[in-house]
């Protein structure tokens, strides 16, 4: 049971009394009845914003960079004692309930959940080579739950402001936070934000730094109408990015790109035979066959 959501569920049927169920229920009804598109309050995600005038900012950075700080995150986090806060922290919990419930609670929490089967070794087989392998498996879980945790962040970032068309919500302005030395951080993410902000607070929304700085939306990109063609794909086209994005994340595009890249590496590996001297020696770039399927027409 997720004691937050009882809470919540608990407090709107206290202040409104209606159940949360039943208010859902209601916005549901409301979207699905909704023409006028100027006044879409609510959507299956919920309606506006707690308040009004909200400024909202994004500090973006590159898959692969916030991916290696994730990593330098959780090997600081060792450096700093963090098996002894776990030793410490579980002992007293073991304190207050010798038979502890592993699948819920603080244990399944990302931080512990990742070192549950270190943490339930007995305190004589501490800093054994067992209890040593255990954390280390536990560290590298966390990296990985955290990770995915980030990629869950971003997605509830694209549903909640950037996709759905009939819920009220502000804008996002992307900062760029690939580079967090002090100098970059401030004139990458300190000034346009401050800059944002004066410019919002004065009503003055035609400055060129909302427009520069906005993150685009589903919105923004439904008068993009190019044909793109899938060479990987036996020229298969789709109109439109919003077809061609979901087109290479699906199952058959990433079937024949494997399939081809299976083919030209066996190929690479033929020719490459010294005892075959009459076939010419080539090389296959496998890097240029991954991104084959970005190529488009017009």
């Amino acid at each position: 049971m997720d004691r937050r959501k009882v809470l919540r569920s608990l407090q709107i049927c206290y202040q409104t009394g209606m159940k949360h169920s039943e208010i859902l229920s209601q916005q549901r009804k409301m979207w699905d009845h909704c023409e006028d598109s100027t006044n879409w309050d609510v959507s299956h995600l919920g309606g506006p914003l707690r308040f009004e005038n909200s400024l909202c900012f994004w500090i973006q950075a590159d898959k692969k960079l916030l991916h290696d700080r994730i990593d330098k995150r959780v090997d600081d986090m060792v450096e700093k004692g963090l098996r002894l806060e776990l030793n410490n922290y579980f002992d007293t919990l073991k304190e207050k309930n010798d038979e502890l419930d592993y699948s819920r609670g603080i244990l399944q929490s990302i931080g512990f959940k990742e070192f549950s089967a270190y943490l339930q070794l007995p305190k004589s087989e501490r800093h054994s080579k067992l209890d040593n392998a255990l954390f280390n498996v536990g560290i590298d879980i966390l990296k990985l739950a955290t990770r995915q945790y980030s990629k869950k962040q971003v997605q509830w970032i694209n549903q909640r402001f950037l996709q759905p068309k009939r819920r009220q919500v502000p804008p996002i302005y992307g900062l760029d936070g690939n580079l967090t030395d002090a100098e970059s951080w401030d004139i990458n993410i300190t000034r346009p934000a401050e800059t944002l902000l004066e410019n919002y607070l004065q009503g003055n929304f035609e400055h060129p730094i909302f427009a520069e700085k906005r993150v685009q939306t589903i919105e923004d990109r439904e008068d993009d109408l190019i044909v793109r063609t899938c060479e990987i794909c036996e020229g298969r086209a789709f109109v439109g990015i919003r077809q061609w994005e979901a087109h290479l994340v699906g199952r058959r595009h990433k079937k024949m790109k494997n399939r081809n890249m299976n083919r030209e590496l066996r190929s690479f590996k033929f020719n490459s035979d010294p005892q075959n001297p009459s076939v010419e020696h080539t090389s296959v770039s496998t890097s240029e066959a991954q991104t084959r399927d970005r190529k488009s027409v017009v």
